[in-house]
């Protein structure tokens, strides 16, 4: 019954991590006050680098649900607890940049987005992982299917109010990010 499936929300999330980290490199600087905007830049990549680390490890997540093996699993879903934590101490001890903090507070949304995923819908999935196959029936089934569907559709969601809240940063303070 536990038959590999194929997660195009999985995919789309390691995607869309790949192009957010890759614009970093990519930022142009527009007309503004040139010391702010090179200030600006490095809050943006500090921000973005604790995001990066905690998708990585909600990415490693994802691969150990799709391997099906409860150990492995658990094992990822404290890992990615254990770095959103101390990811979220970093972003949390962060100063807001010139008085704004609506970046920094966006991040510590996502991540705290991403807290209640592993406590919610990723813990229910490994209550179901560890049934056994009689246990585990096409009802089970129909219940993880769903979980997982709620998982990427909450992602889209928080993700997209995420990368909103950062390019509105960006230009507030002066500079683009390409997605090139």
């Amino acid at each position: 019954m536990k038959e590999k499936r194929n997660y195009l929300g999985k995919i789309l999330k390691l995607s869309v991590v790949i192009l957010l980290l890759s614009s970093n490199s990519i930022i142009f600087a527009q007309k503004y006050d040139q010391s702010k905007v090179g200030e600006a830049i490095s809050y943006n990549d500090m921000l973005i680098d604790e995001e990066s680390k905690v998708m990585n490890s909600i990415n490693e997540l994802d691969a150990a649900i799709a391997g099906y093996d409860p150990a492995t699993i658990e094992s990822a879903i404290n890992n990615s607890r254990a770095v959103i934590t101390v990811c979220m101490a970093v972003v949390k001890n962060s100063k807001p940049f010139y008085g704004d903090k609506t970046f920094k507070d966006a991040t510590i949304a996502l991540f705290t987005f991403f807290l209640k995923q592993i406590d919610n819908e990723y813990s229910d999935i490994l209550k179901y992982y560890r049934l056994s196959d009689t246990e585990y029936t096409t009802k089970e089934e129909a219940i993880v299917n769903g979980l997982l569907k709620k998982i990427d559709a909450d992602y889209l969601t928080d993700f997209t109010k995420f990368t909103d809240v950062q390019h509105a940063f960006a230009q507030k303070f002066g500079y683009t990010i390409s997605s090139n």
